[in-house]
């Protein structure tokens, strides 16, 4: 994996409901273009909870035809299946769709109730059973958020067959104890809170996949590249407001700023205030002509 933003993907819809092919092409181009190092396609951004498995093989598929090797991609491969051979199976079916690494949701790998080291055993059977195919995780919120320890992830990271790993800790660190666990190994760590990009990064975080990056990627990549300050206490900010009615209102945001899309969901989303999309994109408008300067000099020197 590489060094920076990996964006969460949404994914674009038509008026009927179906995933929106063009709408997605042009998304792709735009992360792309606005920085990003790697793409995160089947995640809970994308509402894989209400595609069907086949909505979930084409579209990791179509990504990594659409990108074409100019970057990595990442999808999740796991559905929450008891059977741990049908889970390995559904990893392998992902494998096939030709990503660069198959994530793991680790409230899909054992129960609430189960311990930590439950959570490693388990995860190291499902490496096991998917030889020769790079994995990563994923502490999603839903079904519910399992988080794995420092230890845990350090014991993960020195079999040497996980790559990726969202961490939605929301502790620096707790996050930072992480990265440590892992360091050596090729499992590399994405820090998913918006506050804490710069400080998950000066601690050894390869970069980071937040949901914020679905608004302003190009200020999410300049904030892993430079880590100011002040930028970092802006996105924060911002930040905050992005999980009002999110994704809906980030997709209404993006039609303000003419990306070809429709604002729509299949997902139910939170309730949030009247042309709240809309004060995103303007809010969004504004930090990148603060930090205009910036962006121009890091455009230059790419």
């Amino acid at each position: 994996m590489k060094a920076g933003l990996v964006p969460v993907m949404l994914t674009p819809f038509t008026s009927e409901g179906a995933i929106d092919e063009p709408g997605l092409d042009a998304l792709i181009e735009w992360y792309l273009d606005h920085g990003a190092v790697g793409l995160f396609a089947c995640c809970q951004s994308s509402e894989i909870d209400h595609l069907g498995w086949e909505e979930r093989s084409w579209l990791a598929r179509h990504v990594v035809s659409r990108v074409r090797g100019r970057v990595p991609v990442v999808a999740t491969g796991s559905l929450g299946v008891s059977d741990l051979a049908a889970e390995a199976a559904l990893m392998r079916a992902m494998a096939a769709t030709g990503v660069d690494v198959v994530v793991a949701i680790t409230g899909h790998i054992v129960p609430p109730e189960a311990s930590d080291e439950q959570a490693v055993q388990r995860l190291d059977a499902l490496a096991a059973a998917t030889p020769g195919i790079r994995l990563g995780l994923y502490e999603c919120p839903r079904p519910y958020k399992r988080l794995i320890s420092p230890a845990g992830v350090g014991r993960l990271a020195s079999s040497g067959r996980w790559h990726y790993f969202k961490d939605t800790a929301c502790d620096a660190a707790i996050t930072a104890a992480k990265i440590r666990a892992c360091a050596g190994t090729p499992l590399a760590m994405y820090d998913a809170h918006a506050a804490h990009i710069t400080a998950s990064i000066a601690a050894g975080a390869a970069g980071c996949s937040p949901i914020i990056a679905n608004l302003v990627p190009d200020l999410i990549a300049e904030l892993c590249a430079t880590r100011d300050p002040q930028l970092q206490a802006e996105i924060a900010e911002l930040g905050r407001l992005v999980e009002i009615g999110y994704p809906l209102a980030v997709k209404q945001a993006l039609v303000l700023a003419g990306l070809p899309i429709l604002p729509r969901c299949r997902r139910t989303c939170g309730a949030a205030p009247v042309g709240h999309g809309a004060e995103l994109a303007r809010q969004a408008e504004v930090l990148r002509q603060r930090f205009a300067t910036t962006l121009a000099h890091r455009t230059a020197s790419d």
